[in-house]
């Protein structure tokens, strides 16, 4: 099953960055979330919100989320 998220009325895949000029801030804002988590080693999904909430105040939740699934879909191995 593919999960679908709407964004301003379309869908989108859900866990996918926005290559828009729009979407540019947050995609940058996701890939140094992702970049962080790395950083701080293999860490439980509890964790990793609570060290992106701590380091990016100022994200949504939806961004810390998304960046704290793709880096565990990235740290995963094939």
């Amino acid at each position: 099953m593919t999960v679908v998220e709407f964004e301003q009325g379309q869908p989108r895949a859900a866990g996918v960055l926005d290559a828009s000029p729009a979407g540019a801030a947050e995609t940058a804002t996701v890939l140094a979330m992702m970049d962080h988590l790395a950083a701080a080693g293999a860490v439980s999904g509890q964790e990793a919100l609570r060290l992106l909430r701590k380091a990016f105040p100022g994200t949504s939740l939806a961004d810390r989320v998304r960046a704290a699934d793709l880096q565990s879909r990235r740290s995963k191995p094939l």
